[in-house]
């Protein structure tokens, strides 16, 4: 043994020699001092009363005493079941539209003498938006009118002719030959008198069609071209819309087009009337997706017999995509999930609260809608419980209220 070691040995014997003389005496004083002993007993039985819940030892109260890191009641909110008609709705906008546009155009070339209509107004069916100058037209048919009456007369006269030389022919006076150059030149000119008269035809129609009438009852949306500008039959001159029944074409992004039906219900604004609601239903959703925006494009069809929705108005409002009557409802925040099974903290008591299965069913991001397990007139802890394990738990209702959405 070295010396460090029995240095060691030497200090470790000491210490409890020391240990024990003053374990020695702190007993013996105990043995000699009852009063000592009792205010020690006093101290630890205080200590151990406050541990305890007041109803301890009370019959019924056995499963409701909680460790002491447990022991006061949680505070918490919970909302009475009460059945309401629910609504989900999705943010939808997008442009007005006429139920059916067309572009027009006038059926004969010529020159814009003026326009009956501006952009905007409605107009009849057969009501004139648009007139050419008919000088030219006139022109074309007084000259082709001269024409034929011209080549009329020239075929009275190489018929008669032709008449002559076949009576000449007959007794002998003209030969075959001139016969058949009469035939000849009468037909040339009967040809000649055709042609007028298709021109003199052709100008009469062009006449007729100097008036561009609307097709049928709607508004002018748009014109492009001016008064004096030289136009074909290939000339968009505007576009025209019925709209008695408009569309309101919104696009929906992708992650949403399967919320959309058709015949959902829309309710829909326009700024130029903005305390009047607009009533539509979903009727076409498009098939494809398109753009970088990823949205695809659905038409809602409302009745317009008023006139007051003009295509290019801009529209904002939203589609009912869910729709459920006496419906019990609660915020998403109130149910706990457990495994595959979801529930939530019904209070049976006003301080106590029991974890209770649920089934549930339509849901948003914001509510759950609860087919079983909850009923009328239940009260449901929607905040302070969600990280709680126990299956009852003390609680103290800090707030009931009923939901309003």
């Amino acid at each position: 043994m070295n010396r460090r070691t029995k240095k060691r040995m030497i200090r470790l014997g000491i210490n409890l020699v020391i240990w024990a003389m003053f374990g020695t005496v702190g007993i013996f004083y105990l043995l000699h001092h009852p009063e000592l002993r009792e205010e020690i007993k006093k101290f630890f039985t205080t200590k151990q009363e406050k541990a305890l819940p007041p109803d301890a030892g009370k019959p019924g109260t056995e499963k409701l005493i909680a460790p002491s890191d447990k022991q006061a009641p949680l505070v918490v909110k919970a909302l009475k079941m009460t059945p309401i008609d629910f609504e989900d709705q999705l943010t939808i906008m997008g442009t007005i539209k006429g139920e059916h546009e067309v572009n027009l155009s006038f059926e004969t070339e010529g020159t814009i003498k003026n326009f009956d209509v501006k952009e905007g107004e409605f107009v009849e069916k057969d009501q004139t938006i648009a007139r050419l100058d008919s000088a030219e037209l006139k022109l074309k048919f007084d000259h082709a009118q001269a024409k034929f009456d011209e080549t009329a007369v020239d075929f009275q006269l190489a018929k008669q002719k032709l008449m002559n030389l076949q009576k000449l022919f007959q007794m002998g006076g003209a030969s075959k030959d001139r016969v058949e150059e009469g035939r000849f030149e009468m037909k040339k000119i009967q040809k000649q008198m055709a042609a007028a008269q298709f021109e003199m035809q052709y100008s009469q129609k062009a006449l007729d069609k100097i008036s561009l009438n609307a097709p049928f009852a709607g508004v002018l949306l748009e014109t492009n071209v001016n008064a004096g500008e030289n136009i074909t039959t290939n000339t968009l001159i505007g576009k025209f819309s019925l709209i008695d029944d408009v569309f309101a074409e919104v696009g929906v992004i992708e992650r949403d087009l399967t919320k959309i039906k058709a015949d959902q219900t829309c309710t829909l604004y326009v700024d130029a009337y903005p305390a009047q609601k607009f009533e539509g239903k979903v009727e076409v959703i498009a098939p494809m997706i398109s753009g970088e925006s990823r949205t695809a494009t659905i038409k809602v069809r409302i009745s317009n017999h008023d006139h007051k929705l003009l295509p290019g108005m801009f529209a904002k409002g939203a589609v009912v995509i869910y729709a459920q009557q006496h419906a019990l409802i609660i915020p998403r925040e109130a149910v706990v999930e457990r495994g595959q099974g979801r529930f939530v903290y019904k209070l049976t008591s006003k301080t106590e609260a029991q974890l209770t299965a649920i089934e549930s069913g339509y849901e948003n991001l914001s509510y759950v809608l609860v087919d079983k397990g909850l009923q009328e007139g239940d009260f449901v802890v929607v905040n302070g419980l969600r990280d709680a394990t126990e299956e009852k738990v003390v609680v103290e209702v800090k707030e009931l209220s009923e939901l309003s959405l």
